[in-house]
């Protein structure tokens, strides 16, 4: 479903469901090898915050490392 809008339309259907709640912030984690997924994420206002490194367990997940970002609600 890449290009199509389907993800763009799942964030945005999150955020608002997120404002109706009254919540505040949207937090997600990608792992770092996931360039388009944080892209899209960018894209939508979402800010990179941290990084965190598996470790040792980079065999058995298949990643090194990861990223938390935030977004503020209802901000674009």
């Amino acid at each position: 479903m890449r290009g199509l809008g389907v993800g763009s339309a799942l964030l945005d259907a999150i955020e608002r469901h997120a404002a109706t709640k009254g919540l505040k912030h949207l937090r997600l984690d990608v792992i770092d090898e996931n360039t388009r997924a944080r892209a899209l994420y960018e894209r939508h206002g979402f800010d990179a915050r941290s990084h965190r490194s598996i470790g040792a367990l980079k065999p058995i997940f298949g990643f090194r490392t990861a990223t938390t970002m935030i977004k503020s609600v209802g901000s674009t």
